[in-house]
């Protein structure tokens, strides 16, 4: 049985969608139990796994009442987060990825800050978890104090706030007024947008490090495939129409987001579809040739992003060796 009873008042729900993930969703399931805060619901949504997923979960959840397992539409994680948001009780919303796994103390801690001045989102850093290496990413110790939704917003589109997830995170429920969309990767991107897109308000920043981001080659992160750099390219595309239509003060930052998702997407295609690999490299060249002149008198991009636009007007193989060379040189 689970420790307290739960109650709808304060009561954090906590949403995992999973698929294929025997090796690591009991380590995720059991980083949750073991939480200080003990008030919350752990929904699993199953997306149609073959493996021995699924017994695992219903092991634990044998053990611990306050966890519940749902099948969902066998759409992809944003449709599965959405099926979560369905069921979900919770005044309170924490997604988790179910290959990542939070520290004990991991829900108290955002729970404190965001009920300390009746915020809508409390952040935390996080740890990226590679095979060989680990990193922490303390991509908002710039701010002296709390950071302002739009500040925030503003840094994460430019690509100085590395914290565009919705994990790592505790959202007031009642403050998600939009859903995922469907993209198979940064949907998280445009979830961020949208939800913090409206509010002046604030963002409570917990500096320390409470959740741990497995990026392992078979995690879902780890598996870049064409698809998923078509999705990079659609989603920066949404947020600069969206911004164009509705949120002109974001234009110039999602400009250099859709700039940032080209160069990204242009560098990682490495598809074996000869024919798919030409016509997003072709996105890819057409998005850059029409944004890079915009990106490089914009006194907010990043100089990495001005160099890219830079080195693109003489040569893209300037660019991919440029790039290599950084990468190389950090791993």
């Amino acid at each position: 049985m689970g420790k307290g009873t739960i109650t709808e008042d304060d009561l954090i729900s906590v949403i995992v969608p999973v698929l294929d993930r025997e090796q690591t969703i009991g380590r995720c399931i059991e980083s949750v139990l073991k939480q200080s805060y003990h008030n919350f619901e752990l929904i699993i949504i199953d997306d149609g796994s073959v493996d021995k997923t699924l017994s695992v979960c219903e092991k634990y959840r044998a053990e611990d009442d306050r966890i519940s397992i749902y099948p969902s539409t066998k759409l992809g994680v944003a449709y599965s987060r959405n099926d979560g948001l369905d069921v979900a009780k919770g005044k309170y919303i924490a997604f988790l990825d179910s290959d990542d796994y939070v520290e004990p103390d991991y829900l108290e801690k955002l729970y404190k800050a965001i009920t300390r001045d009746d915020s809508e989102v409390a952040m935390c850093l996080f740890t990226e978890v590679f095979s060989d290496k680990q990193i922490v990413n303390d991509y908002f110790n710039c701010y002296n104090d709390d950071a302002s939704q739009y500040r925030l917003l503003r840094d994460t589109l430019y690509g100085k706030a590395k914290g565009a997830y919705s994990w790592g995170k505790l959202w007031l429920r009642e403050f998600i007024t939009k859903r995922f969309r469907g993209f198979s990767y940064c949907e998280d991107t445009v979830f961020l947008f949208e939800n913090l897109v409206y509010e002046e308000g604030i963002c409570v920043l917990v500096k320390e490090v409470l959740c741990y981001y497995d990026r392992h080659e078979d995690s879902i992160t780890g598996q870049e495939n064409a698809g998923h750099l078509y999705d990079t390219l659609r989603a920066a595309k949404l947020i600069y129409n969206l911004s164009q239509r509705e949120y002109p003060l974001f234009i110039k930052p999602a400009c250099s987001l859709q700039i940032n998702a080209a160069f990204y997407a242009y560098l990682q295609n490495k598809t074996g579809d000869e024919e798919f690999k030409r016509r997003l490299d072709k996105l890819c060249l057409k998005v850059i040739r029409k944004y890079r002149t915009k990106a490089l008198f914009d006194g907010g991009a990043t100089v990495k992003t001005k160099c890219a636009c830079l080195l693109s007007f003489f040569s893209m193989r300037l660019v991919k060796a440029v790039y290599t060379k950084a990468r190389d040189r950090h791993v």
